[in-house]
């Protein structure tokens, strides 16, 4: 673990936070409004693309951990957002 990784990880933690609770939010109001859930997909793809090449190439195993909790985050902020939208009237 180095500090890059523990400042990283800090930061991805912070993000899956406020990831996690724009998702509880979106569960409660039952409507997106204002937001462009394409790119709620784009962040997901590039969370991906963090976990899955640049943050191993780097040995970041702190910043893995919660960068995935952030992707898991923004996958169901995305699946909500999905269901809302294309849902019957």
């Amino acid at each position: 673990m180095t500090i890059p990784d523990l400042i990283n990880s800090t930061l991805e933690a912070g993000g899956a936070y406020f990831a996690w609770t724009n998702f509880f939010k979106l569960r409660a109001d039952g409507e997106i409004r204002g937001i462009n859930w394409i790119a709620w997909a784009w962040y997901v793809l590039w969370g991906a693309w963090e976990v899955g090449y640049i943050y191993p190439s780097l040995h970041q195993p702190l910043t893995i951990v919660f960068s995935s909790v952030r992707i898991s985050a923004n996958v169901a902020w995305l699946a909500v957002a999905l269901r809302l939208k294309f849902r019957p009237a």
